[in-house]
């Protein structure tokens, strides 16, 4: 009956009578308690709902603002969610301020109406004043403030409430940073940020440094804080002066140990030598030419030749090893011959004055060691008896080896280095004269040296000259 008197209204007015429908769910009161919070404090949001069935919570987040429920849940930013099932509630937050600056943060309470959706219509909004975090980085501390190059350092530091962090390094004239942990294969950049990606908020590295300079040099390192993912707080990062150390110098490299199994041997007889070199890239052998004696190494095989111009082999020898060489004597008596190890420094060179040198008989063919004993003995007595000077009582100074044939009118550096060599015995070279010609003073020199040790006398070939046995002689005196 009820229907037929509707429908008879509509046919004859063309309208249905107004049905009247439950009330819209409304947001009766909002408030944040207090509604200005500094870092750590917290505010309480209440709000009261009428006809609502729920509710939601928006807060409206910048970059570097973050939430937590007073429980210490976390609580999103941006995004719409309830704290319970109840129209009206509270909930206490606290608001996270990273940004370095004091923000304002909005936040909307929307009702829901009886069958669970959002009215929008029916929201209300409060504005809470969150003051930043006033030290982001508690501390920033190096396991040494005097770090020496190529020796590892750790940075470390303790963030609060921050999602991550990077290092800032000053920009000093030769020094140059690298990362261990994290790994970086490159050095990293300086007056900018260290890292492409963000560190912890809080953590650790493990860099060193490389300094071109034998001085030292104070450069600083800066943590900063980020506000979020790839953005920093300049303003509140915490600054650390490190003092790197000048590079050590290069040390000069030179011969340890020179040692061989014998010093007399038979002509053709292998000697076993081994030799050390520090601060080296190879040695090699340098030995006087003379027709008399010539050597060969089993270094290579075939076996060969050594060179007596110059370096003996054709490439360098090991920094430390051992080999044998043997050497030929093409006379009738025992050849006394110095055997030269130089070491080669990392720029290929070679330089005499860091050399060790071996001093060799070498019997000629048909001989027994004994004999060599006592032709040794005898040559000996024979220098004694010259008169000449008291032996053993300067140590003897070379600055290069003798290779050449020298005699009256030479004029070369093998002569002043002669010179200088002889004037280290007053009574040898009492002028003491260093010309770089060879004179008559320096001949009478030379003459009484090859007295005093036997080697020539007058009317001999070589005689006040520098020959064969003159050579062997000077490269390996040890002292007058």
């Amino acid at each position: 009956m009820k229907k037929f008197y509707l429908l008879l209204l509509f046919t004859i007015f063309g309208v249905l009578p107004a049905v009247a429908s439950a009330d819209n769910p409304a947001v009766t009161s909002f408030s944040a308690t207090p509604s200005s919070i500094s870092y750590g404090q917290f505010t309480a949001l209440s709000w009261a709902i009428t006809n609502g069935s729920g509710h939601n919570l928006y807060f409206f987040c910048n970059q570097g603002i973050s939430l937590k429920t007073d429980a210490g849940a976390a609580f999103p930013c941006n995004t719409k969610q309830s704290v319970s099932s109840y129209a009206s509630d509270s909930a206490g937050f606290q608001i996270i301020n990273a940004t370095g600056a004091t923000q304002s943060v909005t936040v909307r309470v929307t009702p829901k109406d009886a069958s669970g959706a959002d009215y929008d219509a029916g929201g209300v909004s409060t504005t809470i004043t969150v003051g930043p975090i006033p030290h982001p980085i508690s501390n920033f501390s190096a396991s040494t403030q005097y770090p020496i190059p190529g020796t590892a350092l750790t940075l470390t530091w303790t963030g609060i409430d921050i999602g991550g962090a990077n290092l800032q390094f000053d920009c000093v004239s030769g020094i140059q940073v690298f990362s261990q942990s994290p790994s970086v294969t490159n050095a990293l950049p300086c007056n900018g940020l260290a890292y492409t990606s963000d560190l912890a908020g809080s953590g650790s590295v493990t860099i060193s440094f490389s300094n071109a300079s034998y001085s030292s040099a104070t450069l600083g390192v800066r943590v900063l804080p980020a506000i979020v993912p790839g953005v920093y707080d300049g303003t509140h990062g915490i600054s650390l002066s490190l003092t790197v150390g000048g590079a050590l110098p290069p040390q000069s490299e030179s011969i340890f140990s020179f040692t061989s199994s014998k010093t007399i041997a038979l002509s053709g007889e292998p000697i076993y030598f081994s030799w050390d070199a520090r601060n080296a890239s190879g040695t090699n052998i340098q030995l006087p030419c003379s027709d008399a004696v010539t050597a060969t190494s089993s270094l290579w095989d075939p076996v060969i030749a050594l060179h007596c111009v110059g370096l003996a082999l054709p490439q360098p020898l090991s920094v430390t090893g051992s080999s044998t060489i043997a050497f030929s004597n093409h006379t009738g008596i025992p050849q006394t011959v110095s055997f030269m190890l130089l070491p080669e420094s990392l720029t290929g060179t070679y330089d005499p004055l860091k050399s060790k040198t071996i001093v060799l008989t070498i019997l000629p063919p048909g001989s027994s060691p004994s004999s060599a004993v006592s032709s040794t003995t005898s040559q000996a007595s024979g220098a004694a008896g010259a008169g000449t000077a008291s032996q053993g009582s300067i140590k003897v100074v070379h600055t290069i080896p003798f290779t050449l044939y020298l005699s009256k009118g030479s004029s070369n550096k093998q002569v002043t280095a002669l010179q200088q060599l002889l004037r280290q015995d007053p009574t040898l070279y009492p002028e003491k004269t260093v010309s770089g010609y060879y004179g008559p003073a320096t001949q009478a020199a030379v003459i009484r040296f090859q007295a005093r040790y036997g080697i020539a006398k007058k009317g001999d070939t070589g005689y006040g000259s520098v020959g064969v046995k003159t050579r062997a002689k000077l490269n390996g005196l040890k002292d007058f």
